[in-house]
């Protein structure tokens, strides 16, 4: 009886590891999905033609705080928009009246390595199942935790 039951206790655990770990949706950051709001980032910064030659923006879209709007991520590569030591900017924005806000800018430093492929960018953000002020905690792939802080409407790094 003991062994079924210490059985059963990790026949648990191994179940509830892998909700836990399913819970968490990785985003896909793509060049070719998302035109409209690539455009809408394109002007947002003023990205001529010339430095779109030059210049790529991946998009990705997900709901934070359950409104039925889709908040739009944007890792932007290019002269303009990465630095030696911050790396390219992760950013994301909500939609206000058809503008775009900004609700959080962070560089992803050099040191990190993401997955770029022709089309997209693979496993860097996951947006976790916990919440904070009705806006779901961000998490990057370096053990950074971002927390959306009401008083600021901004997300804020809460865990390094």
């Amino acid at each position: 009886m003991k062994k079924i039951m210490i059985l059963i206790s990790l026949l648990y655990m191994n179940v509830f590891a892998e909700v836990e770990q399913e819970v968490n949706k990785n985003l896909l950051f793509s060049l070719k999905k998302y035109e409209k709001e690539r455009l809408m980032i394109h002007h947002y910064f003023r990205i001529s033609e010339e430095e779109k030659r030059y210049t790529k923006v991946y998009v990705s879209k997900y709901d934070l705080n359950n409104d039925g709007q889709e908040e739009i991520f944007s890792y932007i590569t290019g002269v303009r928009h990465c630095g030696n030591q911050t790396g390219c900017y992760i950013r994301i924005y909500k939609l206000d009246e058809h503008k775009l806000v900004e609700i959080y800018q962070g560089g992803i430093p050099t040191f990190f390595h993401i997955s770029i492929g022709e089309d997209d960018i693979q496993n860097y953000i996951e947006v976790s199942n916990e919440r904070r002020n009705g806006w779901n905690n961000i998490v990057l792939k370096s053990n950074i935790i971002l927390q959306y802080d009401l008083d600021s409407k901004n997300y804020k790094v809460v865990k390094k």
